[in-house]
């Protein structure tokens, strides 16, 4: 369907309370069988957002009309899985899911409900299970039964309050792919609200992106061009994630803020700009199919010769990388020259100290506007600024950690390790060597969705010269 005339529409949508704007006249539609993600920050509004399209909560003024009818109170036409389960305590895990369809089916009797229920919890892989009660499932369990819950009403709309944010990685992970899974093969139309953006690469057509609150908007839409279906293990080598992922970190770390209030100059609340980052392709070439197999009498036995020469990096990527080696150096020259700081940089391309750091030294792709921005300001050729819109090659790495707050660390040190050396150098000198006595300060930030940590590391930096 038409984006002119989407299956969903958020219409002048404005949510507010004394004192406090959510948000004003929001606009934004879903198009039938699509999947929507909106990612922001904890206040920026999201879940009002979901409450609104749910028919839980009511908008100051504007309205939203899904499938030519305006929402008036919930319905069975659209349904939530919300963070936690939800479910019915004293029932089971079919009879949870025969509840809901027999307000779906009020004609329908107890065979066919216990038959359509049992169907439903097969799809997610709980067969085994519907006889057991919520206290007798595992948390990865109580959702599938929520998920299954919501699908056997083949709802219009299906809507995610962050349905996995409670879970573990490992469990995290197996209903994201199944969740992707369902709703492909059910061309379900679905809009989820969520702070991973892994997870909104993984599962999203186009991603939302929301500044930060009070009084946010819809800064841009997300187009994301990584083709379908997706697996989560190799989704990081599809062409373009890294540019995708990119972009999306470096609006909810630097742009998120700045354009809370205060939008991009030509934005339009009823044409929101849609972004498909550097690098990405609208139409990435499906994988090629396994070959036939071939019988075993039609295949001679050679003995398989043994290569003794080194595995090396493809060598366009290995020229790539050198080229941004080569590039950084230069820029760094060009800084030092002009007795430029990292911050001035950053003030003129519209970016952080440590993103600005992170791009120049290679770490990273930029954006072409940024790219431009610092060719303009350092005297770089067309060549060098396509340069750095390319993503590094950062060769065989080995498999990350499944926990989220370590996965955010270790990606800290392998992508941003050279980026912070360079700006210590910067303010000290050089010849850091190393550092001592770490320590790690916690801070607890209240803020309206719940308690939010703010880690603070420390530690003493010894010189060469006074080692």
């Amino acid at each position: 369907m038409s984006d002119l005339h989407p299956y969903v529409s958020v219409e002048a949508v404005t949510r507010a309370y004394p004192g406090h704007t959510v948000f004003q006249d929001l606009w934004f539609g879903v198009n039938r069988g699509e999947f929507v993600c909106l990612v922001g920050h904890s206040g920026c509004g999201k879940t009002t957002v979901l409450n609104i399209l749910a028919g839980l909560d009511k908008p100051d003024s504007g309205g939203v009309i899904v499938d030519g009818t305006e929402i008036t109170g919930p319905s069975l036409d659209r349904a939530v899985i919300f963070q936690g389960h939800a479910l019915m305590p004293w029932m089971t895990a079919e009879q949870n899911v025969a509840f809901a369809l027999s307000c779906r089916h009020p004609a329908w009797n107890k065979a066919q409900l216990r038959d359509a229920a049992r169907a439903a919890l097969e799809k997610v892989g709980l067969g085994a299970a519907a006889d057991r009660k919520p206290a007798m499932l595992s948390g990865g369990m109580k959702q599938r039964v929520g998920i299954a819950r919501a699908l056997a009403l083949q709802p219009k709309m299906l809507l995610m309050d962050e349905p996995f944010s409670a879970l573990d990685a490992l469990t995290r992970g197996g209903l994201q792919d199944e969740v992707s899974r369902l709703v492909m093969e059910a061309n379900q139309t679905a809009f989820m609200i969520t702070h991973d953006v892994d997870e909104a690469i993984l599962l999203a057509d186009r991603i939302l992106l929301m500044t930060n609150g009070p009084d946010s908007h819809i800064a841009e839409v997300v187009q994301n061009t990584l083709p379908r279906p997706r697996d989560r293990a190799n989704l990081h080598k599809l062409p373009g994630y890294h540019q995708l992922r990119d972009h999306i970190l470096e609006f909810l770390l630097t742009r998120s803020l700045a354009l809370r209030g205060n939008p991009m100059p030509g934005w339009d609340r009823r044409a929101l700009p849609v972004v498909r980052p550097a690098g990405a392709r609208e139409h990435a070439p499906p994988p090629e199919p396994d070959p036939a197999p071939v019988p075993p009498s039609a295949v001679a036995v050679v003995p398989r010769p043994v290569s003794t020469t080194p595995v090396t990096k493809p060598k366009r990527k290995a020229a790539m990388n050198d080229a941004k080696t080569e590039l950084g150096h230069k820029i760094l020259k060009i800084k030092k020259k002009a007795g430029l700081k990292w911050a001035d940089i950053a003030a003129r391309i519209g970016m952080s100290p440590v993103w600005t750091c992170a791009l120049c030294m290679g770490q990273m792709s930029a954006e072409p506007h940024h790219a431009r921005g610092l060719a303009e300001l350092l005297g770089l050729d067309e060549e060098e600024e396509a340069t750095l819109c390319e993503f590094p090659y950062r060769g065989a790495q080995p498999m990350p950690p499944t926990d989220p707050l370590i996965y955010r660390f270790y990606e800290l040190v392998l992508v941003y390790g050279t980026t912070w050396k360079d700006m210590i150098h910067e303010e000290f000198g050089d010849g850091i060597m190393s550092a001592i006595d770490y320590d790690m300060i916690m801070e607890r930030l209240p803020d309206q969705k719940g308690d939010r940590v703010k880690l603070t590391m420390t530690g003493k930096f010894l010189s060469y010269k006074r080692y």
